[in-house]
């Protein structure tokens, strides 16, 4: 038993005292927001001059489509993209393999080469939603 209260000093330590660890934070963390805000803001504006322009059914189907990941639960979406990135049964390795265009399974998140653009796509795709809300409700007052 602990007789004395350390507080966050070890957390810290631990962090901050890893020379590694400050630099993998900078790095990701830059390539995340170079990569993902301006596509997420481009592919935003894009659907929403899009949608502007549909009348009737279809523009309440591409409101739907376009806005689910925000209505999602985000637990609920992890869970599909872990099974789409799953090493052996995942998504993308089955059509991967059966199409030609991988010769053997990836271990997509476990991968270094993988696991940053991966995790940049999960980004995109439920970010998207969430800059569109404002631009797809532009576009239902006026639609």
């Amino acid at each position: 038993m602990a007789d004395q209260f350390i507080g966050l000093k070890k957390t810290m330590q631990s962090f901050f005292g890893d020379s590694i660890f400050p630099k993998s934070i900078e790095k990701n963390t830059l390539i995340i927001v170079l990569v993902s805000v301006p596509t997420v803001a481009i592919f935003s504006l894009w659907v929403a001059s899009a949608i502007y322009k549909m009348k009737g059914p279809v523009l309440s189907a591409f409101r739907c489509i376009f806005y689910l990941p925000v209505v999602t639960g985000s637990v609920a979406v992890t869970v599909v993209w872990k099974w789409m990135f799953h090493n052996y049964y995942g998504l993308f390795n089955y059509v991967g393999t059966h199409t030609g265009v991988l010769e053997k399974n990836i271990n997509w998140l476990g991968d270094a080469r993988f696991a940053l653009p991966c995790i940049i796509l999960i980004f995109i795709y439920h970010l998207r939603g969430t800059a569109n809300r404002p631009l797809c409700f532009r576009s239902w007052k006026c639609g």
